[in-house]
This record gives C-alpha cells, sequence and structure tokens, in this order.
C-alpha cells in the first residue's frame, strides 16, 4: 500500500494546467513542519502537491499561500541533477484534500474527492 497523509501550510498559491485532452490538474507545495531537535531553529519539509480532476478545479479557490490542508494520496521520490548535485523531490498525487483553515480559506468546509471515483492520478 503507497499511502501518505500530510498536513502542512502551502507555500504559495496553487496553479492550475490544462492538459490537450482538457483535463487539468492543480499543484501547490505544502510545507511540513519538523519537530525541533535540541533547540534547534525548526526545519520544513516541502511537498509538491497533484490534484487532479474536478476536484482540483472546485478547490483552486481557496488553494492560497497559507492556508492549512490535510492531504492524503500516493508517495513519489525522486532524484535528480542540478547545478551538478543531486537533488530529491518529495511528491504526492493526492486523492483527498481537507481545508483545515489558515490563510483566506478559514470558514471553509473540508472537502473530499467524490466516493467511488474511478479518476486515474497520472505522475508529474
Amino acid at each position: 500500500m503507497n499511502n501518505l497523509t500530510i498536513a502542512g501550510r502551502l507555500g504559495n498559491d496553487a496553479e492550475q494546467k490544462f492538459f490537450g485532452d482538457g483535463n487539468s490538474v492543480v499543484n501547490f507545495s505544502v510545507a511540513v513542519n519538523r519537530p525541533k531537535k535540541n533547540g534547534q531553529k525548526q526545519d520544513a519539509l516541502w511537498v509538491r502537491v497533484a490534484l487532479f480532476g474536478k476536484l482540483g478545479e472546485s478547490l483552486l479557490p481557496f488553494l492560497t499561500k497559507g492556508t492549512t490542508v490535510g492531504v492524503s494520496g500516493e508517495l513519489n521520490v525522486r532524484t535528480y541533477e542540478a547545478k551538478g548535485a543531486t537533488q530529491v523531490s518529495v511528491d504526492l498525487n493526492a486523492r483527498q484534500v481537507s481545508l483545515l483553515g489558515g490563510g483566506q480559506a478559514a470558514e471553509t468546509v473540508p472537502a473530499e474527492r467524490e466516493p467511488g471515483s474511478d479518476e486515474e492520478f497520472p505522475a508529474f
């Protein structure tokens, strides 16, 4: 089973992109706080999230910088070369998103993917 659930704040407003077939993806990054160790400064793990289809379209206006969200979905960790160094990217293909408050979405109700939906979640 490949499932990850995170909670954190959006670093920027979400962005929507369209595919040639008219389907869309909403992309955003979530900062997940790591616990402090021996008085050190709190650190954040950045997780890139892709939300496909109608759920992404309906949540786009609420996915603004600073909004606290809970996200569950399929984890994908990949490595790539940038500026002569190996980098790691933690990506999450979302199946469920809940707006938890904060930012401009403080008064919204949690939203979930439609039950029984067979929508595929392609990698980005």
